[in-house]
């Protein structure tokens, strides 16, 4: 019975019916003492001098991990239209706990991160999705398995399936250190994000987050909207409603008790702040999410 091999496609690739031999390429019969046997010639590409590997090549996906397997504090993703990750090159996988790819793919950030940080990384990856536009180098502070939280430089590529819609995205995180930055300006507002992640269920005003960095009330607003674009008041805001929606479409809690969950006093406050910043009531975001 005929072999087949699956090498990555190449330039040239498959002689087409009535095609002969390339210059510099033969279209080989596939015999000899690497490959026992003959392979169906369907499956053969073209290689110089008609030589055949004697081991199918890896995929152009796995090759590009390869490379980015031997970058230093690189770390690359590549994740569904669901969010679901797909593949991380080594340096990922590391910082997630995982052994294999097996481990990381079908997950979301929300099986790695507390789920305000985890809630925030998914609404970026809405939005590259969604608007079809790369959205290169934003400031992230991103645990490692351990939970020891470090800054990262996150830039993520919307990715398009053959029709040109869009099928995912790609990744990739750089320390901020390492990226020609200066990380003590974020490592000085670390305590009040880590503060945001931990005790968003609770009253949490920004001089809480002021003391916490050691910071005046008007350094940390200043600091904050430089740095990320956004009053530490509307972090916090910001943070609670993106909690919300994944506890409205994965958890069976009443929207009563989401709000409570999520740090607004009162069903009334919640509802109305998730209108501004959804388009839609929580009852009315949970439906569209769940159709049945």
């Amino acid at each position: 019975m005929a072999t087949r091999i699956d090498p990555p496609v190449v330039t040239g690739g498959f002689l087409g019916p009535g095609e002969r031999d390339k210059p510099g390429c033969t279209l080989t019969d596939c015999t000899g003492p690497s490959l026992p046997g003959s392979v169906d010639r369907r499956a053969c590409r073209l290689y110089p001098h008609g030589m055949v590997p004697s081991a199918p090549h890896p995929s152009e996906t796995e090759q590009l991990l390869q490379l980015f397997d031997v970058l230093p504090d690189v770390f690359l993703f590549v994740k569904d239209r669901a969010s679901r990750f797909v593949q991380g090159n080594r340096a990922f996988l590391l910082m997630h706990g995982c052994r294999s790819q097996a481990d990381l793919a079908g997950r979301t950030d929300h099986d790695f991160h507390p789920p305000a940080l985890a809630a925030q990384y998914v609404a970026e990856d809405e939005l590259v999705m969604r608007s079809g536009r790369a959205l290169e180098e934003q400031a992230w502070l991103v645990p490692d398995h351990t939970g020891m939280p470090a800054w990262f430089l996150c830039t993520k590529l919307p990715l398009f399936d053959t029709a040109g819609l869009v099928s995912g995205l790609a990744g990739i995180l750089r320390p901020l250190d390492h990226a020609g930055n200066a990380p003590r300006e974020y490592r000085r507002l670390t305590p009040a994000i880590q503060l945001v992640t931990t005790a968003y269920q609770r009253p949490l005003r920004a001089g809480e987050l002021a003391r916490a960095c050691g910071l005046s009330l008007s350094q940390l607003q200043r600091e904050f909207r430089r740095l990320f674009g956004i009053s530490p008041s509307d972090y916090i805001l910001r943070t609670r409603l993106l909690v919300a929606q994944r506890m409205l479409e994965r958890s069976p809690a009443t929207v009563g008790e989401v709000a409570l969950a999520c740090g607004f006093y009162d069903q009334s406050h919640f509802t109305k702040a998730f209108k501004a910043h959804t388009g839609l009531p929580p009852q009315a975001y949970r439906r569209r999410g769940r159709p049945d």
